[in-house]
Formats: structure tokens, C-alpha cells, sequence
């Protein structure tokens, strides 16, 4: 509330859903702009998470990424009205269980076996969703221009992006003209009579779709990776930055205004959903305003042994009270750059104060 200074009318709420919480965040303020609460205001998404883990495999995925986005009327990318498949269980893929650590438990196998599951549920939803909108729906491959995955490593988005183009396949079997689907001489017939509930593990077919559709996933998913394979997972921030990636990277200048964009959020749990924009009107000032890959560009190297020593350093620091940071201590080590925002203090009571390095 400080940084709105006297601007004290102001409605929010912390949303906290694994990797789907920014997802879940833009889906409340959208549907308060379009209720009869909405009083003409804007409303701001931040997408941000905490993207540790402990030693392990797991820990070299870990990125550090926050996404803020500006909702409002006449917006450059519109969220098509009507138009998500979301699916959610109860699963324990991914959890966080010990609240005075940061690292979560993880079951990586059954995490990477459900977003595969939320894949199929969701496109199955998006489908009807879209049939009853439009009378029929091609599949992905045809409907979308661009696809954006939330994105833990990027082969796990390879791999999803043949998921659908698979699930397209089995949708648009009766299609002969676009798949072929009545010949047995088409890489996939064989999969035509096999429920898709039985085919998640199934490296043959993985290896079909891939070999099959990896022109189309360099064309319509790769440009949505170029930050993400820099920064590497921010969890709640993943997909956006990958939206991100789309708009401001280098394929931007690709995009037309009448493109649809599919987008796929997954958070553990769990809750996912498949859902799309259309691209409203020129969005070149995205690239000239948000000046990414300039600011990537300026990051500190630092080596393996340096990384460890700073989570060690985290682990200790976690929950700890009665301390504050002193600016001039923080700029001597070179990890505060100017006018970024800092934790300046947490006193005895917990209470956290911050402060903002000079310009």
C-alpha cells in the first residue's frame, strides 16, 4: 500500500494456488471488470514465487522471475470470453508441507504424469467449449497461432506441445484431408482405437508426434521460450514471462493482430487450465517499453559454488527476526543495483520494513 501512496481505495487479494496462483489472479480481476462491481478502474496482476529447491537434480531449474500485468478496456491482448477448459484434482505431486523452509516435497514422475493428464482434460473442455462458441473446433494446431506452456524445463513443453497435436489428431480423425486419418500409412492410425487415458507413458508414441510435428513447435511454441530458457523456472511467473517471450522477443515482429494464442497454466496440486487471447491491436510497444533481454543483459555472473553459498545463506536467514540490512553493505557486495527495492529489516514482532536503493 505505501507505493500508492494516498490512494487508499483499493480492492485485492492474495491468491496462492502453486504455479496456477497468477493464472487464478488474472481470472478474478477479469471477472470483476466484466460484473457490475466494475467502477472503471484498472487492475494489476503480479505473478511472482518463490522458484528454489533443495540440493538435488531439481535445484539447476530454479529461476528467479515476477510478471506484473495491467488489466483494463481496449487492451492490446484480449482474453477470449467463454472460451477455458479447466481441470483440477487432488493430487500430492508437489507440496510445500514444512512452513519454516522454502523448499517444497516433490514427486517430479507423478508431477510430470498429472500435467500431462491436465493436458487432455483441458483440451478436451477447451474443445466443447469452442464447438458450442464457433460450431467446430480443428484442434490446436489449426485454431492457434501461437501456444505458451507453463514451462518447469523446456522438454517437458516439447513433449506437450506432441501431446496435442496427438489429441488433434484423435479429434479430427474423420478430417481426411487434413490428417490422412483413414489410412493406415498415417504415423498415428495405430493410436486411433486406444483411449488417451492409456497412452500418458507411452514413449513410442511421444517419439511419433515429436518426430511429426517438430516444424510446428519451432513455428508456434519455441518463440514463447526465449526469456524462460534464460531465466529458467519462476513457477507462478512462468507462463507470463512466456507471454512475455511471444511479444516482446525476437519472433515479435511475426505476430498480426487477429492472432489467436493458446495458453496452458499449471499449477500443482492440482489446477490447470487451457485458455486464449486474441491479439486486439499492434503490439510493438511491448518490445520498446519492457526492454528485456537489455535487462537480462545486465545480470551478475556468478559460479556454481557462489549460487550454493547464497541458498546456504537463505536457509539460515529463513524466519529469522530482529535484524536490518544496511544499503551500503548491500551495494559494496555488488547485489543491489540502483533503485531497486529491498528488505530493509524484519523486527523482533516479524514486522518487515523495506526501502529502495538510491539513485
Amino acid at each position: 500500500m505505501d507505493l500508492f501512496k494516498n490512494n487508499t481505495q483499493i480492492e485485492g487479494i492474495d491468491t496462492t494456488n502453486a504455479c496456477y496462483g497468477g493464472t487464478a489472479a488474472l481470472f478474478n480481476a477479469v471477472q470483476w471488470m466484466e460484473s457490475s462491481y466494475w467502477d472503471g478502474r484498472y487492475a494489476i496482476v503480479v505473478a511472482g514465487d518463490i522458484a528454489v529447491y533443495e540440493k538435488g537434480p531439481a535445484r539447476p531449474t530454479g529461476g528467479a522471475g515476477v510478471v506484473a500485468m495491467l488489466i483494463g478496456p481496449d487492451a492490446s491482448l484480449v482474453l477470449e470470453q467463454g472460451l477455458r477448459g479447466t481441470y483440477m484434482a487432488n493430487v500430492w505431486d508437489f507440496y510445500k508441507p514444512v512452513l519454516d523452509s522454502e523448499y517444497p516435497k516433490v514427486d517430479g514422475l507423478l508431477s510430470n504424469d498429472c500435467y500431462i493428464q491436465a493436458i487432455d482434460e483441458c483440451y478436451k473442455n477447451y474443445a466443447d467449449k469452442f464447438t458450442k462458441k464457433y460450431s467446430s473446433f480443428k484442434g490446436v494446431g489449426n485454431e492457434f497461432n501461437w501456444m505458451i506452456f507453463h514451462s518447469p524445463y523446456g522438454k517437458l513443453v516439447q513433449k506437450s506441445w506432441s501431446r496435442m497435436k496427438y489429441l488433434d489428431y484423435i479429434h479430427n480423425h474423420k478430417d481426411v484431408s487434413q490428417f490422412d486419418s483413414n489410412s493406415n500409412s498415417h504415423p498415428l492410425f495405430s493410436y486411433k482405437s486406444i483411449p488417451s487415458s492409456k497412452t500418458f507413458n507411452d514413449k513410442d508414441l511421444l517419439k511419433i508426434s515429436t518426430d511429426l510435428y517438430k516444424q510446428d513447435y519451432k513455428q508456434k511454441v519455441e518463440p514463447s521460450l526465449e526469456f524462460g530458457s534464460q531465466i529458467g523456472n519462476s513457477y507462478c511467473g512462468s507462463l507470463y514471462i512466456g507471454i512475455e517471450s511471444l511479444v516482446s522477443g525476437k519472433k515479435s515482429t511475426d505476430i498480426k493482430v487477429g492472432d489467436r494464442i493458446g495458453l496452458f497454466s499449471y499449477g500443482s496440486g492440482l489446477a490447470a487450465s487451457l485458455f486464449s487471447l486474441k491479439v486486439n491491436k499492434d503490439i510493438s510497444h511491448f518490445k520498446q517499453t519492457s526492454k528485456v533481454q537489455e535487462r537480462l543483459s545486465q545480470r551478475k555472473k556468478c559460479s556454481g559454488k557462489e549460487f550454493e553459498d547464497v541458498l546456504a545463506q537463505r536457509e539460515k536467514n529463513h524466519s529469522l527476526a530482529g535484524f536490518e540490512v544496511k544499503e551500503e553493505d548491500v551495494k559494496q557486495s555488488g547485489e543491489l543495483w540502483e533503485g531497486a527495492y529491498y528488505l530493509k529489516g524484519v523486527d523482533k514482532l516479524y514486522r518487515r520494513t523495506y526501502d529502495r536503493a538510491s539513485l
